[in-house]
């Protein structure tokens, strides 16, 4: 049984990669666009963190905080890891959206749709309510960020969602 499910976006130097993380009673499982992994986690006596993959690979290094990313010290060097929340990551896009690119909207958190108030075709005013999704027994409006017109809806009412799933495509 999962008991807690984080979804965290990494900027790797292979590139960024959306992964979510939920420890359960087995222990860790790690899913990425590449598939999934179960993995055991321990704190070593020297104070280093231990994972071993379900393959039987071993990592040992060190974690550390360091201007708003984590500093990953291994044997291979070390790597720094930016990680970023997703809503942060939407809302800082958002704010910086001085082009002309589209938005996609994606549920930041498994839910219900429980309504859709446009089409696809519609413009829609900055602030606009697109959706309005069920999650955590509560009722959230989902709002565009910015005007535009609806290229895409991709969800329909009663369809149960999960964190990161694209709903909605608006172009300027």
């Amino acid at each position: 049984m999962t008991r807690r499910r984080v979804r965290l976006l990494l900027d790797l130097s292979s590139g960024p990669e959306d992964v979510v993380v939920s420890s359960s009673v087995e222990g860790w499982i790690v899913e990425s666009p590449g598939g999934s992994s179960r993995l055991d986690l321990a704190e070593l006596p020297d104070g280093r963190l231990s994972l071993v993959f379900e393959d039987g690979r071993q990592v040992c290094g060190r974690v550390s905080a360091h201007d708003g990313a984590a500093l990953v010290s291994t044997r291979r060097g070390i790597q720094r890891v930016a990680i970023d929340d997703p809503i942060r990551h939407r809302l800082a896009a958002a704010d910086s959206d001085g082009d002309a690119s589209g938005e996609e909207i994606r549920a930041m958190m498994p839910g219900r749709v429980l309504e859709v108030a446009v089409s696809e075709g519609s413009v829609v005013a900055s602030g606009a309510v697109l959706l309005v999704l069920e999650a955590m027994k509560m009722q959230n409006e989902i709002r565009t960020s910015r005007g535009g017109r609806v290229v895409r809806v991709a969800v329909q009412p009663g369809q149960l969602v999960e964190g990161g799933a694209l709903m909605v495509i608006l172009e300027p």
